[in-house]
């Protein structure tokens, strides 16, 4: 997933980068611009991940 700084336009990927976004600490800044990480949104196009359906439940009528 990508994740672009509005400011400056710098794109964090995480596949380059080997760390999801999410687990990048609080106190990281844009590398260019230093903008704090809470100001990166989800690049057009991408979505945040979904957590995975509860497989508890057996899917069907009840």
């Amino acid at each position: 997933m990508r994740f672009v700084c509005p400011l400056c336009g710098e794109v964090y990927e995480e596949k380059d980068a080997g760390i999801p976004f999410a687990d990048l600490p609080e106190n990281w800044t844009c590398p260019l611009c230093m903008a704090p990480r809470s100001s990166f949104r989800p690049e057009e196009g991408e979505t945040e991940p979904e957590p995975p359906a509860d497989q508890s439940r057996p899917s069907g009528d009840p």
